[in-house]
């Protein structure tokens, strides 16, 4: 008799709780998924290179694999890496681009995306300005489809690539 009155009470104090983690939210929902693009890409960052496979969610498309490797695109900018040691976040709007690594946050002055068409497709540039200058691009093939991302993604500049394969 005594187990069941422990148990009721604990049912009932529990049975008002919720646990609440934003970053289990955005995992638990990509991971939910959506689905798989089924096709296969190639990401580079600094000496690492790896396939990956992407997966849409409501708002991002997350490149992942099984090695602990996500990264995720909003559309038009890579947003976050993870797996590279701490994560890596960008917030872009019109003009700027924040990288946050930890607490270390720095921002870039960036130019409006602008689009330069090529023999097979077009590609989408913006130039970007702190002690030094730099492009950010994806490539488009002749359908409009994104085959190509090539973006910085910290305040040095390292470069993340996701190609399709």
């Amino acid at each position: 008799m005594k187990n069941r009155l422990v148990i009721l009470s604990c049912f009932i104090l529990l049975s008002g709780c919720t646990v609440q983690s934003s970053q289990w939210n955005a995992i638990k929902d990509v991971l939910a998924a959506k689905e798989p693009m089924g096709e296969s890409w190639l990401l580079t960052y600094g000496d690492v290179t790896s396939n990956v496979v992407p997966i849409t969610s409501e708002a991002l498309v997350v490149f992942g694999n099984a090695n602990g490797i996500a990264v995720a695109f909003d559309g038009w900018s890579i947003v976050s890496v993870v797996g590279f040691g701490p994560a890596l976040i960008v917030k872009a709007d019109s003009d700027t681009r924040v990288y946050s690594r930890g607490a270390r946050t720095v921002t870039h002055t960036c130019s409006a995306w602008r689009n330069i068409p090529l023999a097979s497709g077009s590609m989408w540039e913006q130039r970007c300005e702190t002690e030094f200058s730099y492009e950010n691009r994806i490539t488009l093939d002749s359908q409009g489809r994104i085959i190509s991302i090539d973006q910085a993604v910290d305040a040095r500049g390292n470069r993340l690539q996701l190609k399709k394969q």
